[in-house]
């Protein structure tokens, strides 16, 4: 077991854990798990609402999820008032594979995804947009550079917020577990924020594992610093990352 006994703490809302609860547990680590953001709908659907209509009648050329809760919150939305996701017409473009495989679960394929797991790498296999017209679908604090880029090559391009993300206060919390922490996992800016902004101070000890470079980008820009950042941008990159970090301390250690 390559991470025997190394603890770790996960922000991550307890919705979408298990899988990483359970990744940490064959590797032999042991997770703390603290919420430090809530995810929350809109309340009112009535603009979004012409807009998900006309992924129905082809006025849409693309539509894009930039995470899984976009896709989860819109798709069962859709279910709710009636129409089935199965009918869209427009293509589908995500990021990032724990994206891909919540759009997968409502029997949904995507005809465009980026090697690189982040917003701009998207609009490169997009190919030519200009005159297209393209729907985003996401949080409320989604970074503007995708919208920018689309729109300065000139695609017509309507972002709509879906769901906000509410930064918890888990300053308590971290006063109880943070000393007794290898590795904490930040798997978003949002959780990055929530964070250090509860911290009042970072133990020596304590390794900072950031999930790709817009998060590290975040945590660099509080002032902190980055000890790891995945290659891959998923949680199983960022566990790989770790593991690797771990297996050069262990060789420098015997050197």
């Amino acid at each position: 077991m390559t991470l025997l006994n190394k603890k770790f703490l996960i922000l991550r809302p307890k919705e979408h854990i298990e899988s990483s609860l359970n990744l940490i547990s064959e590797k032999g680590g042991l997770a703390i798990v603290i919420p430090s953001i809530k995810i929350v709908p809109i309340s009112d659907w009535s603009i979004v609402d012409i807009h998900i209509k006309k992924l129905f009648d082809s006025f849409y050329d693309w539509l894009i999820f930039t995470s899984p809760n976009g896709v989860e919150i819109v798709m069962n939305h859709m279910l709710e008032i009636g129409l089935n996701p199965k009918n869209i017409t427009s293509k589908i473009a995500v990021i990032g594979p724990s994206t891909l495989k919540k759009l997968k679960s409502y029997e949904l394929k995507a005809d465009k995804i980026p090697s690189n797991f982040i917003g701009e790498s998207l609009v490169d296999v997009l190919g030519d947009v200009k005159n297209l017209n393209i729907l985003i679908l996401r949080s409320s604090i989604g970074r503007k550079s995708i919208l920018d880029i689309l729109k300065s090559r000139g695609a017509n391009v309507i972002d709509i917020p879906v769901y906000n993300v509410q930064i918890i206060d888990i300053s308590k919390e971290l006063e109880k577990v943070i000393h007794q922490v290898d590795y904490v996992l930040l798997t978003s800016s949002s959780i990055a924020k929530s964070f250090f902004n509860s911290i009042k101070a970072i133990p020596d000890n304590l390794k900072i594992a950031c999930i790709g470079p817009i998060t590290a980008e975040t945590v660099i820009s509080m002032g902190f610093k980055v000890d790891i950042v995945a290659k891959e941008h998923t949680f199983e990159g960022l566990i790989k990352e770790v593991e690797e970090y771990e297996k050069t301390k262990k060789d420098e250690n015997k050197g």
